[in-house]
C-alpha cells in the first residue's frame, strides 16, 4: 500500500524540460551560496514558528519556478495547514500547483510507523520524481531514527548517497523543536549546509550556522517585502555582530538642539529641526544613527518616551546616540535610556572631534538588548521611593528591599554601606551630621553601627557620594566602613538586620533626631520640610511608643549583646579624608 500520494490526483500537465539550475533562497543581497545552493548536497533550515515556514516555502518555491525549474513538495502530517496558507498568499504558486509545473505529494503515516526513510526513496520514482528536479521536504521530521545514535549512522549515508544523484538540491525545512535540530546541527559530515529562520529582538533573522561557499555564524536580518522577503542588513562574524549593506548605513541625522550651534559638523550630516521633521524621517530611518540630545532633567522622561518609540519601530538596526549637553545623565537615567532603546551617551567631556569620530564608529553596530514592551514598568524601575534620609531599621528595611527588586529590571547597582562609630560618637551625633537631598538614599542604625543605602549608585561612586552627604569628614565620625554592592550582598545584609530585630528591640532616633534637628535650624528656616533639608523629615514618620529616656539609653549604646555572624562584603575598606583606603578582605564587624 501506497503511503505517498498526491495532494492534487486531478492535475498533471505536460512535464517541463530539465534546466540546469538549482534550488535558492531567492533573496537579493544574499551571498552567492543561499542565492543558488550548492549541488548534489543537503540543504536543511530550521524554522520555529509557522508564519515563517510559510513564507520561506513560497520563497523557494516561487525562485525555483521564476527558474524553470521542476519542482516536487513532500509534505509531512500536519504540514497541509501550512501548505494551503502558501497556496492563498502567492497566486502564482497556486497556478503553478494547478498547471503541473510544482507537484506536491503528501506521506501518510500510519500509528505508531517507524522512520519512513527507506520506503520514501522507494516511492518517489512513482510520482515521476527525477534527479534533475528540485525537491523540498516539508514537516518530514519522521524522516529519519534521531533520538538513536546507531540507525542514525546507518541511515544518513542512504540519504547522502541519494542526494549527491539530485544536481538541483534538495531542501529540508524542518521546525527544528525536536530531536532532528540537535542531530543536523551536530552531524556536520551530513549535513554541510544548515541555517535557522527566526524572530530575535523583534527581527526576522537567518541565521547561517555552516555553509559551503565559506559561511560559518554568519546572520542575516531579513524584512517583508510584498509578497516576499528582503535583505534588510547583514551582520557578519558569529562573535561580534557587524551590520553590513543595510538601508542607510553610514548615514547621521542630528536633533538641531544636539548640536546648539556646534561648529565643524560634517557636511553629510542631515540636521532636523525639531520633533516634526524627525516624524517625517521615521519610516525611512533604516540602519541610519540618529543623535538625540540630552539638555536636562526637565525633559527627560519626554526623551524615554522618544527613544522608546523610535527603538519600538526600528527594533535592531538604527543607531540611537544621546548626546549630554548642560546636564550630565545620572547613573540611573542613563540606564533607563539603555533599556529604553538607545546604543550609547556621547559624554559632555568629550571634545567634538572625537565625539565625531564615536558617533560614525557605531555605523555598523547593532541593537542587542531586548525591546522592552511596557514603558511604564521602565519608569517605575528607575523611579525611587519618595523617601530620603534616616527611616526606623523596619521601615529601612521594607523600602531598601523593595527599591532594589523593583529596579531589577534594570540592572541598575545599589550599595548598602555600614558604618561602626568611633568610640565617642553617638548614633544621633553622626545622623545629625547627614545630609540627604535624593529620594532612595536611606539611614537607618542598630545598637552598633549606621547603615547607608544608596539608590543607583555604583561601587566606585561611593567615595564622592559619602563625601557630599556628611557634612564633616568621616574619619571624624567613623572607625571603619563596609560596602555591600549588588542585590545579593545587600539581600543578607537586611536579613542580618532582621534577624536583630526578631531576637530585640532596636533603637528608633527618629523623635530625637527631629528634636534635634529643629533645636539646631535658626527659626527662619524651619519651613516645611523638603527633599534638600539636611535628613528630609517626611522620612522621619514610622515611629515605636518608647519613652524618651529609652530612647537616649539606647542610642548611648551602653550594652552590646552577641549579634549573628555578619555577611562577608566583597570589599572591606576604611574611609580616610580623601579617599577609601582598603582594609584587610578578612576582617569582618
Amino acid at each position: 500500500m501506497r503511503r505517498l500520494l498526491s495532494c492534487f490526483p486531478g492535475f498533471g500537465g505536460r512535464r517541463p524540460e530539465p534546466v540546469a539550475a538549482s534550488l535558492g533562497l531567492g533573496v537579493e543581497g544574499l551571498p552567492a551560496a543561499l542565492l543558488q545552493f550548492p549541488p548534489s548536497q543537503i540543504q536543511v533550515l530550521l524554522v520555529p514558528e509557522a508564519e515563517w515556514r510559510i513564507w520561506l516555502l513560497g520563497r523557494v518555491a516561487e525562485t525555483a519556478l521564476e527558474r524553470g525549474l521542476p519542482l516536487h513538495g513532500v509534505l509531512g502530517p500536519g504540514a497541509g495547514g501550512e501548505l494551503d496558507a502558501c497556496l492563498e498568499r502567492s497566486p502564482a504558486l497556486g497556478r503553478a500547483v494547478r498547471e503541473g509545473k510544482m507537484k506536491l505529494l503528501q506521506w501518510q503515516v500510519r500509528p505508531g510507523e517507524a522512520p519512513v526513510l527507506a520506503p520514501l526513496l522507494e516511492e518517489l520514482p512513482l510520482f515521476q520524481v527525477a534527479p534533475e528536479d528540485g525537491l523540498i521536504f516539508l514537516g518530514m521530521e519522521a524522516l529519519l531514527h534521531w533520538e538513536n545514535p546507531a540507525r542514525l549512522q546507518q541511515e544518513l549515508p542512504v540519504l547522502q548517497q541519494w542526494v549527491r544523484q539530485r544536481p538541483s538540491g534538495t531542501l529540508f525545512i524542518f521546525s527544528g523543536s525536536g530531536p532532528e535540530a540537535l542531530a543536523v546541527a551536530s552531524a556536520d559530515w551530513a549535513f554541510p549546509d544548515v541555517g535557522k529562520l527566526a524572530r530575535v529582538q523583534g527581527c526576522l533573522s537567518l541565521e547561517i550556522l555552516r555553509w559551503q561557499g565559506g559561511l560559518l555564524n554568519n546572520c542575516y536580518d531579513l524584512q517583508l517585502a510584498g509578497q516576499g522577503l528582503e535583505l534588510e542588513g547583514g551582520m557578519l562574524d558569529g562573535e561580534r555582530r557587524r551590520l553590513q549593506a543595510a538601508s542607510r548605513q553610514g548615514h547621521v541625522l542630528a536633533m538641531a538642539n544636539a548640536l546648539a550651534g556646534q561648529v565643524g559638523v560634517p557636511a553629510h550630516w542631515q540636521v532636523l529641526a525639531d520633533a516634526a521633521a524627525l516624524e517625517q524621517e521615521l519610516p525611512t530611518l533604516g540602519a541610519a544613527t540618529l543623535l538625540l540630545a540630552y539638555a536636562g532633567r526637565a525633559d527627560f522622561v519626554s526623551l524615554v518616551h522618544q527613544v522608546h518609540r523610535l527603538r519600538q519601530a526600528h527594533p535592531r538596526h538604527l543607531k540611537i546616540l544621546v548626546r549630554e549637553m548642560r546636564s550630565k545623565l545620572r547613573y540611573g537615567e542613563e540606564s533607563l535610556l539603555l533599556k529604553a532603546g538607545i546604543n550609547g551617551v556621547i559624554y559632555r567631556e568629550l571634545g567634538f572631534s572625537r565625539a565625531i569620530q564615536q558617533i560614525h564608529g557605531y555605523s555598523d553596530q547593532i541593537y542587542d538588548g531586548e525591546p522592552c514592551r511596557s514603558l511604564d514598568e521602565l519608569l517605575a524601575a528607575a523611579e525611587p521611593d519618595a523617601w530620603a534620609g534616616y527611616l526606623p531599621p523596619a521601615g529601612f528595611c521594607h523600602h531598601v528591599r523593595r527599591m532594589v527588586e523593583q529596579s531589577s529590571l534594570l540592572s541598575i547597582e545599589h550599595c548598602l554601606l555600614r558604618f561602626s562609630l568611633l568610640r565617642r560618637i553617638t548614633h544621633l551625633d553622626a545622623l545629625e551630621h547627614c545630609h540627604i537631598g535624593r529620594h532612595g538614599d536611606l539611614l537607618t542604625a542598630d545598637r552598633e553601627y549606621i547603615y547607608l543605602f544608596l539608590f543607583a549608585c555604583r561601587e566606585p561612586d561611593v567615595e564622592a557620594s559619602v563625601n557630599h552627604i556628611f557634612q564633616v569628614p568621616v574619619d571624624t565620625l567613623f572607625e571603619a566602613t563596609w560596602i555591600y554592592p549588588g542585590a545579593e550582598l545587600i539581600g543578607h545584609t537586611l536579613e542580618h538586620l532582621e534577624r536583630q530585630a526578631e531576637h530585640e528591640a532596636l533603637p528608633d532616633h527618629s523623635a530625637l533626631l527631629a528634636a534635634r534637628l529643629a533645636a539646631k535650624a535658626r527659626p527662619e528656616d524651619r519651613d516645611e520640610p523638603g527633599p534638600d533639608t539636611p535628613v528630609a523629615l517626611d522620612a522621619l514618620n514610622l515611629r515605636d511608643n518608647s519613652p524618651v529616656h529609652t530612647l537616649l539609653a539606647q542610642a548611648s549604646g551602653a550594652a552590646r549583646r552577641e549579634q549573628p555572624a555578619w555577611p562577608q562584603p566583597r570589599q572591606v575598606r576604611n574611609f580616610s579624608l580623601t579617599s577609601l583606603a582598603r582594609v584587610s578582605a578578612s576582617r569582618r564587624g
